[in-house]
């Protein structure tokens, strides 16, 4: 046994106590309790010298902000190659300063600031995915740079770090991005972030980002760029078909400017948003081979359709649609499932009903698999 994983309901350190001459061979150690305490930090730390992996759930606040120190004095830092604090995000202890982390190669739920920014990158040179929130202050921390990251979370919570610092020169190596922000506008600076190949970005639940231009502008530089999810206003439709022609994976949730929310228009309105705007901008990725789609009241325009269906996705493999907790209509997905090149199709909600079943098995022999999610299954997932 390698691998332990606490529940709430047993506390680690009891469950240390258990093990007897299993703890020191343990390479990956998650305590899931509501709050980790120093005297908890350190006595999982000092039982478990091949310890690897340590994931700590619980909240470190102002009152336990020493547990974070006793875990880095205690860890054999020398071996540790990830670290996570799955909760509150901390900030670094100051004992990091001047420490020396060779082996660490993933650090997450940190706050780190423009001052701790430098001797952090410096004390992790093997570091290579980070999750962090940045806070405080970033003018003059241009020199910071986590050059062999390539995978990162990022949550900004600040202004400094968009008027005195950019992504590209922070991550200078990065290739996988999830950036989160502050409010409803995604406005940091991708100038230059040229090398990555899968971006998420503010997708986050009920809260929606608007894309400044700058934003749509940095985009259209990526040229490696392979997965992109983003959230776009119905009018901001026709500029997907402008993304990197690289593109391979693109999952889009439509929502309502005015309301900041998923797009909400009862069936009788004139105009609602139209699936078939996000197709044809689709067609036009000559890569893309899986599309994903979220909006709750979108409907098909059959004459436009029709011209897909006689035009062709290009590579279009994969479609994913998901009304956000509204039926599609039978005869809407067997019109989905006419498309030219389909491998798959997947619709989110739908019930069960055997004309559905009958649908799935016609097309089936025809070599598309359309799968489903009930009301009951998880939620619709992102890239």
């Amino acid at each position: 046994l390698r691998d332990v994983y606490k529940r709430q309901v047993e506390t680690p350190l009891a469950a240390i106590a258990t093990m007897g001459a299993m703890a020191p061979h343990l390479a990956t150690f998650e305590d899931r309790s509501s709050s980790t305490t120093a005297e908890r930090a350190a006595a999982i730390a000092r039982a478990m010298p091949n310890l690897r992996s340590l994931r700590l759930q619980g909240s470190l606040d102002s009152e336990h902000v020493e547990a974070i120190t006793y875990v880095w004095e205690a860890l054999p830092c020398s071996r540790l190659t990830s670290l996570a604090f799955a909760s509150d995000a901390v900030a670094p202890p100051r004992v990091l300063e001047g420490a020396h982390w060779p082996q660490l190669r993933q650090l997450c739920g940190i706050s780190l600031t423009g001052d701790a920014a430098a001797a952090l990158a410096r004390a992790l040179p093997s570091l290579e995915a980070l999750g962090a929130i940045l806070q405080g202050q970033w003018a003059g921390a241009s020199q910071a740079a986590f050059t062999r990251v390539r995978e990162a979370d990022i949550k900004l919570c600040c202004e400094s770090f968009n008027t005195h610092a950019r992504i590209s020169s922070l991550l200078p190596s990065l290739e996988r991005l999830t950036l989160w922000e502050k409010g409803r506008t995604i406005s940091t600076d991708l100038a230059d972030a040229t090398r990555l190949t899968h971006l998420v970005l503010g997708t986050n639940g009920d809260n929606f980002s608007k894309l400044q231009p700058r934003a749509w502008a940095a985009l259209s530089t990526m040229s490696r760029l392979l997965h992109l999810a983003l959230d776009v206003t119905p009018a901001e439709v026709p500029q997907l078909a402008r993304l990197p022609a690289a593109l391979e994976v693109l999952s889009v949730n439509v929502y309502d400017e005015a309301r900041g929310q998923l797009v909400l228009i009862p069936e009788n309105v004139p105009d609602p948003f139209d699936l078939c705007s996000v197709l044809e901008a689709a067609a036009r990725l000559p890569r893309l081979r899986t599309l994903m789609v979220e909006a709750p009241d979108m409907h098909l325009n059959h004459g436009s359709l029709a011209r897909l269906v006689r035009a062709g996705l290009g590579g279009l493999e994969a479609l994913v649609v998901d009304r956000y907790g509204q039926r599609l209509k039978l005869h809407d997905i067997a019109l989905l499932a006419a498309l030219p090149g389909l491998r798959r199709l997947h619709i989110y909600p739908l019930d069960h009903p055997a004309e559905f079943e009958r649908l799935v098995a016609e097309h089936a022999s025809r070599g598309l698999e359309i799968t489903w999610a009930s009301n009951a299954d998880d939620p619709f997932h992102r890239v």
